[in-house]
């Protein structure tokens, strides 16, 4: 798998959040490793089948059931510009989604999933601040 879209042109100035360390940032991360943190696009459907399967073996995990997710679904949300999507260092790293109830009267953020080897890390921090962000500017 090639790195992750840019703002070479392929991934749209509005969302975009490149910083090493977010503010608020909690983890633990060398200096070294790059974080970006933006608004998933079209562009982004190739990591739909890999986040799924994150979900599922998240959910075998923990012992429960309710996070299998499709991945026509999560692709729905990136070409919507309702999901946050995490590299580190060009590497996938973590998404999470907007859902809207009643016409949008409602809004939470939901599917939050990190890369195992990455978690307790305060990834999943940054990218809820981030797609919290997201949803007041959206909605």
């Amino acid at each position: 798998m090639s790195g992750p879209p840019t703002a070479g042109g392929r991934a749209p100035a509005f969302g975009l959040f490149f910083q090493p360390r977010p503010p608020g940032w909690a983890g633990r991360f060398p200096p070294s490793l790059a974080l970006l943190l933006r608004v998933a696009t079209a562009a982004d459907a190739r990591y739909a089948e890999t986040l799924c399967q994150w979900y599922e073996q998240s959910a075998k995990a923990r012992g429960v059931g309710i996070a299998k997710r499709d991945p026509a679904y999560v692709v729905k949300k990136m070409l919507n510009g309702d999901a946050v999507i995490a590299f580190v260092n060009d590497e996938l790293a973590g998404f999470c989604y907007i859902e809207t109830f009643e016409d949008a009267k409602f809004v939470v953020n939901s599917g939050l999933i990190v890369n195992t080897e990455l978690r307790k890390e305060g990834l999943g921090r940054a990218i809820k601040q981030r797609v919290f962000e997201l949803s007041r500017t959206k909605y």
